[in-house]
């Protein structure tokens, strides 16, 4: 069976390269038109997509889209002490399994106050910085919160994120990734 599959391949491969057309050893009805030799002899998929579904395909589902929460009108949020540069909202949270709050921005990148209030109690040293705070007064704060106030991994993340936000830094995920190299009782930033 094998073999016979490996002929038949080697047969569709000669007659696709060959510039004559290919013989038929079967005569054909006279009602049905002869089959072109590259549809019927041809050894490579269709390059054009299929119209179905392939039965093995992974579809991951697509994150929830952001709510619309209330807007709120512009103030400065304790402890920060200037303007965000964020638009603001009101949204009701959600506390998650892990003890965190979501959802912490509404649709548009805007600030959803009730998540600012649950991570000030937590990240009150990143959320307290300056519009103007380098990346090492970032990692620093961020590293008094995890040290004296016992952030977890992910409340940091969403202290630095929600921060980010409010004062417009762009520093990416640069201060976090400290997070994951190995404990240090003697790092430099505590």
């Amino acid at each position: 069976m094998r073999w016979a599959g490996a002929a038949a391949a080697a047969v569709m491969f000669i007659s696709c390269t060959s510039s004559s057309p290919v013989a038929g050893s079967s005569p054909r009805a006279s009602s049905q038109p002869p089959a072109s030799p590259a549809v019927a002899a041809s050894p490579s998929p269709d390059p054009s997509p299929s119209p179905q579904p392939s039965p093995i395909s992974l579809v991951f589902p697509s994150p929830k889209p952001l709510p619309v929460g209330t807007p709120v009108s512009r103030q400065v949020l304790a402890p920060a002490k200037v303007l965000p540069i964020a638009r603001l909202c009101q949204y009701r949270l959600t506390y998650t399994a892990d003890g965190n709050f979501t959802p912490t921005f509404c649709r548009g990148g805007a600030i959803n106050v009730l998540a600012w209030r649950a991570y000030v109690q937590i990240g009150p040293n990143v959320m307290s910085l300056s519009r103007s705070a380098t990346l090492l007064q970032v990692e620093k704060a961020m590293c008094r919160d995890g040290k004296y106030l016992h952030a977890t991994r992910p409340e940091l993340i969403y202290a630095y994120q929600i921060s980010a936000a409010y004062y417009g830094w762009k520093f990416g995920n640069v201060p976090i990734a400290y997070l994951d190299q190995p404990y240090d009782p003697n790092h430099l930033l505590c």
